[in-house]
Formats: structure tokens, sequence, C-alpha cells
């Protein structure tokens, strides 16, 4: 087969039928209003589609649903797909025609940027064009993947351990990853015992730090109740030569496995942005 060099009639196939719209339960003491960008968080409810890292992005609200008082699931909220004009982001992020048919992310629940800011923005959806007026984006369920998820079988009670590093044990289910373990990614939900657990093993995902906190561009390994810990040297997780018996160059590397980069700094306890990169065990100096 060669390229074309003349007009083509090249066959279309219809798309399989797809909803117009989902009916989607709303957060606790949540409002989204009509022609908001629409989210899911990591409890399956349907928020604002800002910047939260727990929550993405599906579609555009059709009608007003005020939650505000309510439970979660009290009422829920009809979700959009298609294309839809959005605001532009009126800083450096700004998208212009170059964008067109690349992701941009969401600002807030009517902003849209080129800027993922550091990770901290979750996709929007795709640019399909740009006009004085904002962008149009198409948003909608199979969206650009920017991450990889996986399925498991919680191990243990893990209802209290969103975002943080977890192995697999010998029966194929997960746990929360020790300091220094190799994890296979992080938690996205809070399964109990023998429930689906999500993973996400590949992407950009929020991380809960352990006490001492993180620094953008510090390599991140699991620690104790895999926690997400700067790892700096030997003694805090990141692989080291080792060199108590003169440092020669064929010395082992010790430490932890760094599971990826820190993209965002946080305090003590507090959420960071990791991107996943599986590393192993990474020296600091050339061994």
């Amino acid at each position: 087969m060669t390229a074309i060099s003349a007009a083509r009639n090249t066959p279309k196939r219809n798309s399989l039928p797809a909803p117009e719209c989902v009916s989607v339960p709303v957060a606790a003491s949540t409002k989204v209003y009509q022609g908001a960008l629409v989210g899911i968080n990591a409890s399956g409810h349907a928020v604002a589609g800002t910047s939260v890292a727990t929550s993405r992005v599906i579609g555009r609200a059709r009608a007003l649903a005020d939650n505000s008082s309510g439970l979660a699931a009290a009422i829920s909220v009809e979700v959009e797909f298609g294309v839809f004009r959005f605001d532009n982001s009126a800083t450096t992020g700004a998208v212009t025609a170059a964008d067109v048919g690349r992701p941009c992310f969401a600002v807030d629940d009517a902003t849209v940027s080129r800027d993922s800011s550091n990770g901290a923005r979750n996709v929007a959806g795709a640019v399909v064009d740009v006009d004085s007026s904002g962008v149009w984006v198409w948003l909608g369920l199979a969206q650009l993947p920017t991450v990889i998820e996986q399925t498991f079988t919680a191990a243990s009670d893990l209802s209290s351990s969103g975002n943080v590093a977890v192995k697999v044990d010998s029966a194929g289910k997960v746990d929360l990853a020790g300091a220094g373990e190799m994890a296979i990614g992080i938690l996205q939900n809070a399964p109990v015992a023998d429930a689906m657990a999500i993973v996400r093993v590949a992407g950009i995902s929020a991380m809960k730090a352990d006490g001492t906190g993180v620094t953008r561009g510090n390599r991140v390994s699991s620690a104790a109740s895999g926690l997400g810990r700067a790892s700096t040297s030997a003694a805090t997780g990141l692989a080291a030569t080792k060199t108590d018996d003169a440092g020669a160059a064929l010395d082992p590397l010790i430490g932890a496995h760094v599971i990826g980069v820190a993209l965002s700094t946080a305090a003590a306890s507090a959420q960071f942005q990791i991107l996943l990169t599986h590393s192993g065990a990474c020296p600091t100096t050339a061994a």
C-alpha cells in the first residue's frame, strides 16, 4: 500500500451506539452548575470539574444539580458528552490552534488550559478548535489516555488508605507497601478486605507524603504504610552505593525501590503529585 496522491473515498463505519448523556450521583455538599465541566471523584460521585487530583472530567452538566446540603448520592446530575466551548486560560497556558488534537486541562469548571500545572490538573478533553470566544473541547468517556489503572483484590482492609503505594502478595492480592519495598502503583480507592482495589500503575497520581514531606523533583519511594517519602540517601530510602568497604566500583546498591518523581511539594502527611516511573534501585552516585 502507498500514500494517496488524489481524492479518496475513505470508508466510514458508524460507531457503536453511545449514550448522549449519563446520570451520575452527586457528591455530598456539592453544587454542580448547568454547563460546568463535571468530574468523577474516587467514590464515583460527580463533582465540579476542577483540578482536584482525585477526580477525572467526563462531560458537561446538562442542568443545575444542587446537593449543597445533601449526603452523597442524594441527587444525580445529567452529564452530557460531545464537543462544547469553554473559556480559554488567560495565562501563558492559553490554548492555541497548535493544540488541536492535544489534551487540555481543567483550570476550574469552566476554563481549560494547555498547561497541566506539573500534573496537578486533570485532563478535560481533546482540543477540537480554538476561536476568539474560547476552546471547543471534546468531552466523553473514551478520552485520551493519560494513566493506566489495574484492578486487584485487596488483601486487607484498606478503607483508610487511599493514595498510597501498594504491593502484590503471593496470592496476587494487593496490600500496603512497606518501607523500601517494591510497589506496583498507587491505590486510587479505599477498599475493604477482599473488595476491588483500583491501582494506578502508570501516569500521574496523587500520593500521601510521610511525616517529613517531599519536595518537587525528589525521587520517591515507599515509607511505612505505603506513604511517599523523599529518597535522598540509603537511610531515607534511595538506593546508594555501599561504600563501607572502600567503595569498590562493583559495590552493590542498597536502599529502596523508587516508584516515581514528585511533581509538587507537600508538607508532612499532605498530598503531592507523583509521576510514576518505576525505577528500582537508583544510586545517588555512579556505581
